[in-house]
């Protein structure tokens, strides 16, 4: 009989090269959170009876930094739950948020979330097209931070 499973990582801090800004083309400090639902044996007995977190935080913490540049939190998100459902058919839904923490020190953070259901994510998968020549262009224009840098 099975049961419903939630793995939750809470923040985890990863470097991860992502940003619209010239400063955000090496790899930055960002924030992971992940809530991820599915359906696993009500009382496993051994490993391959249950959701393994394992794998996933071996991606998050040593294959995703090493990933090339892209400037979108947006792009990293549906970069992730791709990994997450690959892990374990099982898997039915993942909730997950990406943070950056703002310009100048300050200790806020600032960043995308989103849920998506394994078939909500496939559906869109199908329906994905190539990113715009418009989308192109901003990325060349925005050259200045979103917030200003603190001052000495």
């Amino acid at each position: 009989m099975n049961g419903n499973w939630t793995i939750r990582i809470d923040r985890l801090p990863i470097d991860l090269a992502v940003g619209v800004h010239a400063h955000e083309q090496s790899p930055q400090a960002v924030r992971v959170s992940l809530v991820i639902k599915g359906r696993a044996a009500a009382r496993p007995a051994e490993l391959g009876e249950c959701l393994d977190y394992a794998p996933l935080l071996h991606w998050l913490t040593r294959e995703w930094p090493a990933t090339p540049h892209v400037p979108l939190l947006e792009t990293r998100l549906n970069e992730l739950f791709a990994r997450a459902f690959a892990l374990d058919a099982r898997i039915d839904s993942v909730w997950a948020g990406l943070y950056k923490q703002l310009l100048g020190g300050a200790t806020a953070t600032v960043g995308m979330e989103r849920g998506v259901s394994r078939r909500e994510f496939a559906q869109q998968g199908r329906e994905a097209v190539r990113p715009t020549a418009r989308l192109q262009t901003m990325n060349t224009l925005r050259t200045e931070p979103l917030m200003p840098r603190r001052r000495a």
